[in-house]
């Protein structure tokens, strides 16, 4: 029985469907936290600066991103 031996130039470039799904991957998570951003933006005009705090948890998402994009190749979670 032969192993298999892949190009290693393969595991560092997005190609086809794995570019598209990385792309449709970050496109959704931009917009979700330009959401938040303008959300909050508006409710520290009326409220005041204490609703900035908020933007804290927003970093999980740029964690899980990173996450899904870097270890997952783009591959969503299933539910």
């Amino acid at each position: 029985m032969e192993i298999e031996r892949k190009d290693p130039r393969e595991r560092c470039c997005w190609e086809g469907q794995a570019f598209v799904d990385a792309l449709k991957a970050m496109i959704t998570r931009q917009m979700f936290l330009l959401h938040a951003l303008l959300v909050l933006w508006r409710t520290t005009e009326v409220a005041g600066d204490i609703y900035w705090l908020l933007t804290l948890p927003y970093t999980a998402l740029i964690i899980e991103a990173l996450v899904v994009l870097l270890y997952r190749r783009a591959k969503e979670w299933k539910w």
